[in-house]
């Protein structure tokens, strides 16, 4: 007689708890506005920065703990087996409309400064549709008197390390080059273009919402949990506020779930997008072994063929092949990346200023990944789990941790919560206390400590939970 008044209760109060959510996120998109960002190398700069900056994180934790909370009780009703709560609109449109709304707001009220990688991006794309390969000249090589294309050597101006070629892969610049076409009749000044831009990415962010609703619904879950990345203030911010191209490759890896999970499973029709994928960002790469220890043996050797001549035709079509000019300069680039930048990572920074050298921390960190993701592999779990904890291991594992990195693993906890993922969606952003140090760009220890130690708390209670599940099922 009372369970039924009791889940009623309870679906209120989580319907509350969602416009509450739904009311901050609206909120934190409008605070955005304040958040404008110089680069001039003073402390003057370094400390306007920190001011402007305090409405983000501000707004970003009030967000991210209301957020919290609807997860906690969806848990509970998930746990509890109660039906969803009635409501009159469907809830994947409440999800997607708010989510427009709060990108739409970022896009058209902040000015993108978090970042500046938008540049290189424009300038890339320009280049490819002009005719010219984008890594064959880097923007400090241009000539201001002969420009190849129209805003040339105002974007080079523009760009962090004019000095290299890109760094990005082939499928990220077929998809620069599609905006420059797109966006070539609507204007060709480059502060408009890199506003249209940010809203191409974040059209390409809401299909990934849409695409995460339908697996979902595939597997019985509520919609609501949706929430966790499409509302979250770190998916906001990186794609609407500063255009991180990193959702080209996130939409792709939802692409070949969704081909390996639906009608076309065992196909291998997954394969190519997959491969795509990984030319944006290589860290897709692993997710091919997860799926392909789903598929049976006789699929093997086609997933891996045709991901390959995917893959092979993505890097040939920009002019990438061996002793090519072009890979020779990529190479050069991603030699000083992986060499030489490091900033706010979890294991390399205290392994260096412990010091251990650059190298040698270096294969500390890709034993440590390669170790985790062996683990995970032959663990057997259930394989948006497996994705999600070996995306999150390279983030640890990388000598590089920007927030925007976060989102490739992110996307994926609606699908496969995990407690220490989404502790980093909160803590990850004390990174932009670089800002604050135009000069010399570090982050002080005690950001580091902000960042890494809630982290490290959540893991170790997430091993301490599953020693003890092992030992009560023994």
């Amino acid at each position: 007689m009372t369970l039924a008044p009791a889940m009623s209760r309870q679906s209120s109060r989580l319907m509350w708890m969602v416009a509450a959510a739904a009311v901050l996120t609206v909120a934190f998109s409008i605070a955005m506005h304040w958040v404008t960002i110089s680069r001039e190398p003073t402390p003057e700069a370094g400390a306007a920065n920190i001011r402007s900056l305090w409405p983000y994180w501000i707004g970003s934790a009030a967000l991210w703990l209301t957020l919290t909370a609807v997860l906690f009780a969806l848990a509970r009703q998930r746990d509890s087996s109660h039906d969803e709560p009635a409501s009159q609109i469907h809830p994947a449109w409440i999800i997607v409309t708010i989510a427009i709304v709060a990108r739409l707001i970022v896009i058209s009220t902040h000015d993108g400064s978090l970042s500046d990688d938008l540049w290189r991006y424009l300038f890339d794309g320009r280049a490819l549709v002009s005719g010219h390969n984008p890594y064959l000249v880097a923007p400090a090589e241009v000539d201001p008197k002969f420009p190849r294309f129209e805003g040339e050597a105002e974007l080079a101006s523009r760009i962090n390390h004019p000095e290299l070629v890109t760094i990005y892969l082939p499928t990220s610049q077929w998809c620069f080059a599609a905006f420059t076409l797109a966006a070539r009749p609507i204007t060709s000044d480059v502060i408009s273009s890199a506003r249209l831009l940010r809203l191409s990415l974040s059209a390409v962010d809401v299909l990934v919402i849409l695409m995460l609703l339908v697996l979902l619904a595939r597997r019985g879950s509520s919609p609501w949990w949706a929430i966790a990345y499409a509302w979250h203030p770190l998916t906001i911010s990186e794609f609407a506020g500063s255009g991180h191209q990193d959702i080209l490759g996130i939409a792709l890896m939802f692409a070949a779930f969704l081909l390996y999970d639906g009608t076309l499973a065992g196909t291998t029709r997954w394969s190519p997008a997959l491969a795509a994928a990984g030319a944006v960002k290589p860290v897709a790469i692993p997710l091919a072994a997860i799926l392909l220890r789903h598929e049976r043996a006789a699929h093997w050797w086609r997933a891996i063929l045709i991901g390959a001549v995917a893959s092979a035709l993505l890097y040939v079509s920009v002019g990438i092949w061996p002793g090519s000019l072009a890979m020779h300069r990529l190479l050069d680039t991603i030699d000083q990346f992986v060499h030489q930048w490091a900033f706010h990572s979890a294991i390399y920074e205290p392994l260096h200023k412990l010091g251990v050298g650059l190298g040698t921390a270096r294969l500390i960190c890709v034993a440590l990944l390669a170790a985790a993701a062996w683990l995970l592999w032959i663990r057997q779990t259930e394989r948006y789990q497996t994705a999600r904890a070996v995306l999150f291991a390279a983030l640890l594992c990388s000598p590089a941790a920007h927030p925007w990195y976060l989102l490739w693993a992110l996307a994926l906890h609606p699908l496969s919560p995990g407690a220490a993922l989404w502790v980093a969606s909160l803590t990850l952003p004390w990174g932009y206390l670089v800002l604050g140090d135009v000069e010399s760009w570090t982050v002080p220890v005690w950001g580091w400590g902000l960042t890494y130690l809630p982290i490290a708390a959540a893991l170790l209670l997430d091993l301490t939970r599953r020693i003890h599940r092992a030992r009560t099922r023994a």
